[in-house]
């Protein structure tokens, strides 16, 4: 059993991001590059003995990939130096540019903030969307800026009075975007919840007023026009028999 544990303790730890940048990167640094680029004599000012582990190869890409072009192109080592293995290249190499692609499938977006309205946004998406013709922020607390700006996200706030105002415009804009025939007069709380079956029949009141003479004349017109086609009918009749006889 303990032979067992410490066997899956060693393949774990053989298996951690540490000890495959050891494998991969760490000995071919100190094989072949440690003796220049290293922390007491920095040449070029790069010093590969300072990363020990994947997070660290990632934060300096451009360095990295800098280096690999090097290698490959046989610049580094320099010219009188013992050269490394080509397979021993193409290890190293290959190692690290899957640790790039591996970065780039699965990007940090870093931090984002939740971007609220400013208040001339705010104006805007309320007339765009509701046909509203007033501009309902402008009691809005001013916007803060930054960097000149007044619609970076990092830099809008919401306040408490802003809040408030959020709530007292959205009730004006609710009134005034809503038709009348569908709201009560009286601009309250029931005008934001209208008694829906109130609604409803004020609804059906207004739209039959509009559509009830229109369908009344629809429906008369066929028996208007049957009227007149047999009063014609009689007349022709009459004109070809002649003058009745008595």
């Amino acid at each position: 059993m303990l032979a067992a544990t410490t066997s899956v303790l060693v393949g774990a730890q053989a298996d951690t991001p540490g000890t495959a940048f050891d494998q991969n990167v760490t000995g071919f640094v100190t094989n072949n590059c440690a003796g220049c680029h290293n922390e007491r004599l920095k040449t070029a000012g790069l010093a590969l003995t300072n990363y020990h582990d994947t997070a660290s190869l990632l934060r300096d890409r451009a360095i990295w990939e800098k280096a690999i072009a090097r290698v490959r192109a046989g610049e580094m080592p320099p010219k009188g130096l013992p050269r490394p293995k080509p397979e021993e290249i193409t290890a190293t190499t290959n190692w690290i540019e899957e640790q790039f692609a591996s970065a780039d499938e699965h990007p940090d977006p870093g931090h984002l903030t939740a971007h609220r309205l400013n208040r001339a946004e705010y104006n805007n998406t309320v007339r765009d969307l509701l046909a509203v013709r007033f501009k309902p922020a402008a009691d809005f607390p001013a916007d803060d800026s930054g960097f000149g700006f007044d619609n970076i996200g990092d830099a809008l706030s919401v306040s408490p009075v802003l809040m408030e105002k959020y709530l007292a415009a959205a009730k004006r804009i609710a009134i005034t975007a809503i038709p009348l025939a569908l709201t009560a007069l009286n601009p309250r709380a029931s005008a934001i919840r209208p008694n829906m079956a109130a609604t409803r029949s004020a609804w059906n009141s207004s739209t039959l007023s509009i559509f009830r003479p229109k369908a009344i004349t629809i429906c008369k017109q066929p028996f208007q026009a049957a009227k007149r086609l047999t009063a014609s009918s009689s007349l022709s009749t009459a004109s070809r028999s002649g003058p009745a006889m008595f």
